[in-house]
């Protein structure tokens, strides 16, 4: 992988620090449409686009994303919150806040 492309890719979208599968193809989607060559975008623009996604997408696809417990704790406040607190009143037979 070309990781200096794959920077160009990332400033290209103008992606944040994380993004996942799903709004990552939102974010190419709502650009290909300003871009495209139907709405007033030129091809040149299109092609880099599409290999600018082509590239993202092979990167993030290739990425393994944790799945125990401690993984999905540390991507997802609400899985945080969910095994912190909930589960240890379920424990303790309470239930909610």
């Amino acid at each position: 992988m070309d990781y200096e492309k794959l920077i160009e890719a990332i400033e290209f979208f103008g992606l944040g620090d994380k993004v996942s599968i799903k709004s990552f193809k939102k974010i190419f989607r709502k650009k290909s449409k300003d871009l495209h060559p139907d709405v007033g975008g030129n091809s040149e623009d299109m092609k880099k686009l599409n290999e600018y996604y082509k590239l993202v997408m092979e990167y993030l696809e290739s990425y393994e994303i944790p799945v125990n417990k401690e993984g999905i704790m540390s991507s997802s406040p609400s899985a945080f919150m969910y095994f912190q607190y909930y589960r240890k009143q379920e424990k303790d037979g309470r239930v909610g806040f």
